[in-house]
């Protein structure tokens, strides 16, 4: 069996896909309901996929999003306040990101 050499090429969006950036977000503390909708707006034209518990209003919930389809459930699977997610996306810069979570999660309605 004879397999294609298959090389990358030097731009982004031309025989591969776009660069992807996959990171962990962490801290403690409540998002406000406005916080939290501040934070999803940003990351939202960059977001691919996103995961994992936030504390929203003294509640803990599971987030699960892709592209626009994003579900939230409560659980008590994740200690009080504590919020970690999991984000994948396109042309996300990290310290951005991670100085908008803080921003958001410090913020109240």
């Amino acid at each position: 069996i004879r397999h294609p050499a298959i090389a990358a090429q030097e731009a982004p969006g031309e025989g591969r896909p776009d660069p992807v950036a996959s990171f962990t977000l962490g801290a403690q503390g409540d998002f406000s309901q406005q916080g939290w909708d501040q934070f999803i707006a940003f990351a939202k034209p960059a977001l691919m996929r996103l995961k994992g518990f936030i504390s929203l209003e003294g509640r803990t919930y599971y987030v699960d999003a892709a592209s626009d389809n994003c579900s939230m459930a409560l659980t008590s699977k994740a200690a009080p306040q504590t919020n970690q997610l999991v984000l994948i996306g396109q042309t996300f810069q990290q310290h951005e990101v991670e100085e908008k979570f803080q921003q958001c999660l410090n913020s109240r309605a």
